[in-house]
């Protein structure tokens, strides 16, 4: 992904997806060394995001990376935990598997999350200097499930 600083594991899954199409999510894992569940969980939140899509020939599911950057629907901030949550029970995660998924899913994302609340702060005409006191407050509520 260009002019990152950092990159996450997800990151590397949708520049695999990218250069790599039609592959399954049992060959994504053993590529990245991840359990399945785990890549199965990233896939799901990402399809949420129109970032890829998972098209069914048979029984097995093959991944693709979604080319149109303008069907990217917008989502906000508050938003994410819903469509995560939503995504979950959409593959019958266990409500204790989910807690911990949403963990993972929120510290691989946070700097990104951050970005997005303060912009949408800035949007809003929030004070400047009450945005990381908020910012501290919205992840300590969001931070768990």
């Amino acid at each position: 992904m260009k002019n990152q600083i950092l990159v996450t594991s997800v990151d590397e899954i949708v520049t695999f997806i990218k250069h790599n199409p039609h592959k399954t999510i049992a060959e994504i894992s053993k590529v990245f060394k991840i359990k399945e569940d785990i890549v199965d969980k990233w896939v799901a939140v990402l399809e949420e995001y129109n970032v890829c899509k998972v098209e069914f020939h048979g029984l097995e599911g093959k991944v693709e990376f979604i080319e149109d950057t303008k069907t990217k629907k917008k989502v906000k901030v508050d938003q994410i935990k819903d469509l995560f949550i939503r995504a979950c029970y959409a593959k019958k995660i266990s409500t204790d598997k989910m807690k911990e998924l949403w963990v993972l899913f929120f510290d691989e994302y946070e700097i990104e999350i951050k970005k997005e609340f303060e912009k949408e702060c800035e949007e809003k005409k929030f004070d400047k200097k009450k945005i990381p006191l908020a910012w501290e407050r919205f992840k300590q509520v969001n931070k768990t499930l």
